[in-house]
């Protein structure tokens, strides 16, 4: 079995200012699903590059140059 490594992409807290790494599990022009410490989270095209996800009462978001 041949596995892909794995890509990461930083999310931050907007409401906590805290960054943390999540994997990358799938991406499409308006959104990205990742995985960040083990919980997956969809994130939306807010902007051009700019993918917003709400969840738990807070906002994450994730820049993708």
């Amino acid at each position: 079995m041949h596995t892909q490594p794995h890509e990461y992409v930083d999310v931050k807290c907007s409401d906590t200012d805290k960054v943390s790494e999540a994997i990358i599990l799938k991406e499409s022009a308006e959104q990205i699903r990742v995985e960040l410490n083990g919980i997956p989270m969809t994130f939306r095209k807010h902007r051009s590059n700019i993918f917003v996800c709400n969840m738990h009462g807070l906002e994450f978001v994730l820049n993708r140059s």
